[in-house]
């Protein structure tokens, strides 16, 4: 049963692939807590990252995750303690390269319909 209204965020999986010593990636995983924007904001959205948009008003990255990211879970720092989300961890966060481009493909991911089975 669909039951409209009821879920203003919701949990994702993130996966982020960083470089490491030696010509080496380590995936480093992350739970993302989603903003769930009416569909009016995801055509926006994509008008504006496709450039056509009316008003001709870009979205970088880092302004859509700022706008859909509300939360995380599973986000440490280097002595193993949480690291609470707010917007000064949020920017540290984003000035990880990789970072960002993790949070909006599964951003992305989580908004396709699945692959049906025929």
């Amino acid at each position: 049963m669909l039951t409209l209204g009821s879920a203003k965020d919701y949990r994702w999986p993130v996966s982020v692939r960083l470089a490491t010593d030696g010509g080496r990636f380590e995936n480093f995983e992350f739970v993302a807590v989603f903003k769930r924007l009416p569909q009016g904001r995801l055509d926006e959205i994509s008008a504006a990252m496709a450039g056509d948009d009316e008003e001709g008003a870009a979205i970088t990255d880092g302004d859509l995750v700022r706008e859909v990211l509300v939360g995380w879970d599973k986000v440490r720092d280097v002595d193993g303690s949480e690291v609470p989300f707010n917007s000064d961890t949020l920017a540290q966060a984003l000035d990880v390269p990789g970072v960002r481009l993790g949070l909006v493909h599964s951003w992305f991911e989580s908004l396709a319909v699945g692959k049906r089975k025929n």
